[in-house]
């Protein structure tokens, strides 16, 4: 069993870790490898074969003993997205992802096994900011001059970088407000 946990810090809010999974995605398809990609918030389970198939299951009481033969193979990509109540990713052989925000009780399970590598994803540059805005569809898009102004006051939360401008306000009003709060002790 390899579990590979990629924990964001929590004072940078939003780091992107559901891009980050997308990214995986990406780069996986050019792998020739299965995917099991696990939802626990939607209760969803995908499997995306090298074959090109893709099958479905939804989370409820167990997994089918088809699910636990995809995920017997180490060379199987299991992406685990957990949810805030601390579902836990289940224990196999294959080569596990854990994208989560720096909180045991999502990853507790796997904490004393061999093979588990805690790494944590630091905050987009702004180039790698300009190189996602460029490969997002035209509508989606933001001017450069108004990402880099987001990035002159949030930094490198592909999250917040990216949102709708009333998301936008509504995260950069919370921050300036949370920012504000703070003291310094003498």
């Amino acid at each position: 069993m390899f579990v590979f946990l990629l924990t964001s810090n929590l004072i940078l809010y939003f780091i992107g870790k559901t891009t980050f999974l997308n990214l995986l995605l990406y780069h996986a398809a050019q792998l020739n490898t299965d995917v099991v990609l696990h939802d626990a918030f939607k209760k969803t389970i995908f499997i995306l074969r090298k074959d090109g198939t893709v099958d479905y299951h939804v989370v409820d009481s167990g997994l089918p003993m088809w699910v636990w033969d995809v995920l017997a193979s180490p060379s199987t990509l299991y992406l685990f997205n957990p949810d805030v109540k601390g579902t836990q990713a289940f224990m196999s052989s294959a080569f596990t992802v854990i994208v989560t925000k720096p909180d045991e009780n999502h990853y507790i399970r796997f904490e004393n096994s061999n093979g588990m590598y805690v790494r944590y994803l630091s905050p987009w540059t702004l180039e790698e900011a300009l190189d996602a805005n460029r490969a997002l569809p035209p509508r989606r898009r933001l001017e450069e001059s108004t990402l880099r102004e987001r990035f002159d006051t949030v930094g490198g939360s592909i999250h917040t970088l990216l949102s709708p401008k009333d998301k936008y306000i509504t995260t950069d009003t919370k921050i300036t407000k949370f920012l504000a709060s703070l003291t310094v002790k003498e």
